[in-house]
Formats: C-alpha cells, structure tokens, sequence
C-alpha cells in the first residue's frame, strides 16, 4: 500500500490553472510582438530613406552623364566642321549664356539642343599654328552644374593643314 501526498487544498488555490497561465503568456507575447513590430518598421524605414538617397545619386549622375555626352558630341561636331577647311576660323571664342555669337555669323557657337542642356555653357575653340603646315585646333566646352560650381570641361583637339589664305591668331 502506498501512501498518497496530501495535497494542501490552499495551494491548489494559488496556482494559475491552465487556462490562466495560457492568458497569462498571451498577454507577455504580445507586449514582445509590438516590440518586434516596430524595430521592423524602425529598420525598414532607414532602408527605404537610404534608398530613397541612391535613387537621387543615381539621378544626378546619370543627368550629368547626360549633359557631358551632348557636350562631347557638340565638341566633335564644331572640331570636325573646322578641320574639314572652314574658310575663317576665329582663334578664340567665349560664347555668352545665351548662346548669341560675339562677333561675325560664321563664329563657331553651340547649337541649340546644348544651349539648352547645358546652363551656362561656355565655347571656346583655339587655333594654333604648327610646324610642317598644320594647324592645331582645339574646342572646349564647361557648363554650369546645379551646384553651382562649373563642370570639368570636355576639350577636344584636331590638326588640319594651314592655308596660306586662312588667317591664324595664336592663343596665349
């Protein structure tokens, strides 16, 4: 015969029955649940900022991009228009913002597609004289960048033969 423990009837009293405790937790798990809820939303906050920080990154480059590959082609295009023999090439030209040419009509100056994509683009081409009968032409263009500071200049070179009927200036 085994003796059974006598069970204090006072005990069972204070002890949680099952449905109590199974509150009890709920109520703990919950308060953790709000917790993780927002640090997920703390977390996925910072990650859409950063990101929202690159897209606009990636937009000033690729708008710059942009801007100097319009620059390039309009340089290519005025040198190769004053190596092919233009009949006066002028030693140096500072076009003004608004594009309008300083001196005579056949003064190189920036077409209208640059002068619109470019703020405040400058033109200046040079022509040099060169030993053996050629002549060194080179062709700049800088813009303003949304900064405020001017952009690194695209600067292409060309030689061509001097004409003896072609007047030459040589830039400093």
């Amino acid at each position: 015969m085994s003796i059974a423990p006598r069970v204090n009837t006072a005990d069972r009293r204070l002890k949680p029955r099952g449905k109590v405790a199974r509150g009890v937790q709920r109520s703990a798990r919950a308060g953790y649940l709000l917790l993780e809820v927002a640090a997920a939303t703390l977390l996925l906050t910072a990650v859409m900022m950063m990101a929202a920080g690159a897209v606009r990154v990636r937009l000033a480059t690729g708008r710059h991009s942009q801007q100097r590959q319009l620059a390039l082609e309009e340089a290519n295009n005025l040198l190769e228009r004053l190596t092919a023999g233009s009949p006066q090439v002028p030693s140096t030209s500072d076009a003004p913002p608004n594009g309008e040419a300083p001196g005579a009509s056949d003064t190189p100056q920036l077409s209208a597609a640059a002068r619109a994509a470019l703020p405040e683009a400058r033109l200046r081409v040079a022509v040099e004289d060169e030993q053996l009968g050629l002549r060194r032409i080179s062709v700049e263009i800088d813009w303003q960048l949304r900064s405020g500071q001017r952009s690194r200049a695209v600067k292409l070179v060309g030689w061509s033969r001097a004409s003896r009927s072609t007047p030459v200036e040589t830039t400093p």
